[in-house]
């Protein structure tokens, strides 16, 4: 795979990302083992706050749904960013898996999370290219709509 510089791409297009994650928690936003790095569930925080909140669906659209997913997409590339010190560390996406936060009669769970696929393949180009999941549930937590999880290769840094 080519190098990217993906700070120059990202300016390019105009995506900015979260500064790092400051909150005292009993976890951390994401950890490396090995040559996978793999990231905490994020939602839809942004600035101190949940930008997007209830069930899609019924309470939000599926382009809302998709802006919570791409918001969600920008806190997991933080995380990693924060972990690695650039994004210019990943090799590829392994593996991106979504939760929908929807009633049992919404089905379109994978159009939910194309929003965050569409950002890791703007961001990281083929670098974004990525296997999924994309899974309904009846909640979760503070009822966002959207909760993220990445798992990527690093490159070998020696």
């Amino acid at each position: 795979m080519s190098s990217v510089d993906t700070a120059d791409r990202r300016h390019r297009l105009g995506v900015d990302l979260p500064p790092p994650d400051e909150r005292e928690s009993l976890f951390t936003t994401a950890v490396l083992t090995g040559s996978l790095a793999v990231t905490s569930g994020f939602g839809p925080y942004w600035d101190g706050r949940h930008i997007f909140i209830g069930k899609v669906g019924s309470e939000l659209t599926i382009e809302q749904g998709q802006d919570a997913a791409w918001i969600s997409a920008l806190n997991c590339l933080g995380a990693l960013r924060d972990l690695l010190g650039s994004l210019d560390a990943i090799e590829r996406i392994v593996r991106l898996t979504g939760w929908v936060n929807a009633g049992p009669e919404f089905t379109k769970q994978p159009a939910v999370i194309d929003g965050a696929s569409s950002l890791l393949l703007e961001v990281l180009g083929e670098r974004g290219q990525h296997t999924r999941a994309a899974l309904g549930m009846a909640s979760l937590p503070f009822n966002i709509p959207v909760e993220l999880e990445v798992i990527a290769e690093v490159r070998n840094q020696s």
